[in-house]
């Protein structure tokens, strides 16, 4: 594989020390370098707009820019560009005032050989993306970690993390990555009508080369504030999914959204399902209201207890809370799972299966129907948002049924 260029920017007036550096740079042996010259800083402030740079090698003394006010000049126009400063005195108090106004080095003239020169441009562009790395942790939020689960299948883990996704990213706008970690299925990919373009086998083939590039192509886009992972596409991605790289993944794209979803598969023997419980700030644990579900949601929320989770991360979600076959209220079911509910979503049997059908969210499919509105209020609280409770239209009213009675006695 060819080695990329590295890109540096001469800003010399001096033709022999202009010429001096193109030689060593040129020269330099293991590793290339694309070599631009502008002659002054107007040149140079033009070259920077059109032109990308890893480097910049400063003369402090140009035609149209004198001493100290040259580097504060630059570094205001480029903050992101490490700016080295080349001059002609051999004076430590203007390498190190260079330095206090933004340069990462300086070098004085005739005194750095190549091997000095190469350095300085190598540890300089490591030393300034670790401090924008760093900047960039202070100021940006990290992204909160959903991850869905369940003890057993049927539950609707992969509906709820569609429809929250969705309706996280497009109606409370905030920037979400939903991720399919539930192995072949591709339930996500179906419920959205997307293409697969990218999954985790995907993105661990990558190894540690991965960056910031590949990760922001990665994605299938839905809209401006949605991105996904798919899920795995065929036997021999498991192979390929390793947990440590899974890991890096979810820290490197920790800090370029808000919320990251997880949509896991049932049950916890399963090495991916282990690592996004435990990466969760929000472990959302799925449960109907079907008396074997309960007794398996008790008994998978005790289990995660045992093994070590906080308790205040576990969350009980009911879903299609008013199916009337054979069930408990909400309030008898989390008194017998022995779990506060976080939050309960009505069932809409027909929306959820046309939604299905139409690849599309229900919020989408019909935005007023007691099941969104009940998504809104969902990831309303997640977010904490100011926004009003949403509530169905006074016209809509809706027709009570009495339930039938469960098969079994829950007294």
């Amino acid at each position: 594989m060819a080695t990329p260029f590295t890109k540096v920017l001469i800003v010399e007036d001096n033709d022999g020390d202009a010429m001096l550096v193109r030689k060593m740079l040129e020269g330099a042996e293991g590793q290339h370098f694309e070599v631009t010259r502008a002659e002054n800083l107007s040149e140079a402030t033009k070259l920077i707009g059109v032109k990308t740079f890893d480097a910049i090698l400063l003369d402090l003394s140009l035609p149209d820019s004198h001493g100290i006010k040259t580097i504060e000049t630059l570094y205001a126009l480029v903050p992101k560009i490490p700016i080295i400063v080349m001059t002609g005195l051999s004076d430590e108090t203007v390498g190190l005032n260079a330095v206090q106004k933004g340069a990462q080095d300086y070098l004085v003239k005739g005194k750095a050989d190549a091997s000095r020169l190469i350095n300085s441009i190598r540890f300089s562009i490591e030393r300034h993306r670790s401090l924008l790395e760093k900047e960039t942790t202070v100021t940006k939020q990290k992204a909160k970690v959903i991850t869905l689960t369940s003890y057993k299948g049927g539950t609707g883990v992969s509906s709820i993390a569609v429809n929250l996704a969705y309706t996280l990213a497009h109606v409370v706008k905030k920037k979400v990555l939903l991720i399919d970690g539930a192995g072949f299925a591709n339930h996500i990919s179906i419920l959205l009508n997307l293409t697969p373009k990218c999954n985790l086998a995907d993105i661990c083939k990558q190894g540690e080369q991965i960056d910031h590039q590949f990760l922001s192509s990665a994605p299938t886009k839905l809209g401006d504030n949605l991105s996904v992972i798919c899920g795995l596409l065929k036997t021999s991605d498991f192979y390929d999914i390793n947990p440590a790289l899974v890991k890096n993944f979810f820290e490197m794209v920790s800090y370029e959204y808000d919320y990251i979803l997880i949509d896991t598969k049932a049950g916890l023997l399963d090495e991916l399902n282990m690592l996004a419980i435990q990466q969760a700030d929000l472990l959302f644990v799925v449960s109907t209201t079907e008396l074997l579900s309960m007794r398996d949601t008790k008994f998978f929320i005790g289990t995660l207890q045992e093994f070590g989770l906080a308790e205040d991360k576990i969350k009980l979600i009911i879903n299609r809370e008013d199916l009337d076959v054979g069930i408990l209220d909400t309030k008898m079911a989390q008194k017998k799972i022995d779990a506060q509910t976080y939050f309960a979503l009505p069932n809409d049997w027909q929306l959820s299966v046309k939604a299905s059908n139409y690849g599309k969210s229900v919020v989408e499919v019909d935005p007023k129907s007691k099941l969104s509105i009940a998504y809104k209020n969902f990831a309303s609280k997640i977010a904490d948002s100011n926004l009003v409770s949403f509530k169905q239209e006074s016209g809509k009213t809706e027709v009570k049924q009495e339930k039938k009675k469960g098969m079994f006695p829950w007294g």
